[in-house]
């Protein structure tokens, strides 16, 4: 199951779940074209985590644009990763 390129996708490798500060910041300058600019900041001071980026997936507005993925743990009823 682990070889299965979905499950790659869906369930992060351990060493992808550490966040640097530094991606804590801006790194695509979404803050200017955002509706509510310093989104990363606020998800990562009410204990959401990065898990990264989706480059060029998303369409908003006609234009093509990256998305951050932030993910929080629901507590211990929560589904665990296998």
């Amino acid at each position: 199951m682990q070889n299965d390129p979905v499950f790659k996708q869906a369930f992060p490798m351990p060493q992808e779940l550490s966040t640097c500060t530094s991606e804590m910041a801006d790194p695509l300058s979404e803050d200017k074209d955002s509706p509510a600019p310093g989104m990363n900041i606020t998800f990562a001071k009410h204990g959401y985590h990065y898990a990264g980026t989706l480059n060029n997936n998303t369409n908003i507005c006609g234009r093509i644009e990256s998305m951050n993925v932030w993910y929080k743990s629901l507590g211990e009823d929560s589904l665990s990763l296998p």
